[in-house]
């Protein structure tokens, strides 16, 4: 029993001694990020911050310019509408059009007093004046997150790739890029054109965006 006892208060000093020397380097270990994790966050960063110098790009022919990251985003065809962290203390009002570096992603719909929400171009309640060219028309979006331009004239000369840009007929300023012709067909009388638009920007890749402030407001 004695032997026994001996052994054991041995094998006890061991492991003190093996924990005393050894632990400190278990918990660096366990505190160090694993490579990927720091590649992929270094990558993402990068990735956000290129996005925000193209922002600083964009011509600022506008009496104001606010830039703004995204906050949340509901992108279910119901809503189809993000929230960004700029509100109605930095003066953002409604109708006000929301671009990135692509180009129109959507308008303000409402705003709080740090927080506002943009209601994107597919969303169902979407309608904004635009142009092909000299052809103007509706755009609007629908429950299946397309985008629509309505009201072309039949006799309109419309070809798949021509860009579609904002009019500048309402609050929205001109020539703001929307995106590119897909699809062309008539409507369901037959008395105007129907023109599906793909959009420039691609909803997973909104992370900052710009607001536009126009020559006109008050």
């Amino acid at each position: 029993m004695k032997r026994f006892a001996n052994t054991s208060l041995f094998f006890f000093f061991l492991l003190c001694f093996f924990i005393k020397e050894e632990f400190p380097k278990f918990q660096i270990q366990t505190l160090q990020e694993p490579a990927w994790i720091t590649e992929y966050n270094e990558k993402n960063q990068a990735q956000k911050w290129s996005e925000i110098e193209k922002l600083y790009e964009i011509p600022t022919n506008y009496e104001t310019i606010i830039y703004s990251r995204i906050y949340t985003a509901d992108v279910s065809s119901l809503f189809d509408t993000i929230t960004i962290l700029k509100g109605s203390e930095e003066n953002i009002k409604p109708q006000s059009a929301v671009i990135n570096e692509k180009g129109l992603i959507g308008i303000i719909e409402s705003s709080t007093k740090n927080t506002s929400i943009v209601k994107l171009l597919t969303h169902p309640k979407t309608q904004i004046s635009v142009k092909i060219r000299d052809n103007y028309g509706v755009l609007t979006g629908n429950e299946n997150q397309e985008l629509w331009i309505l009201h072309i004239p039949k006799e309109a000369e419309i070809n798949f790739g021509d860009e579609v840009f904002t009019s500048g007929l309402t609050k929205i300023p001109e020539n703001i890029p929307v995106g590119k012709v897909v699809e062309i067909k008539e409507d369901e009388v037959g008395l105007t054109k129907k023109i599906k638009v793909a959009p420039y920007y691609q909803k997973e890749e909104i992370y900052y965006v710009a607001i536009l402030g126009c020559e006109n407001d008050e």
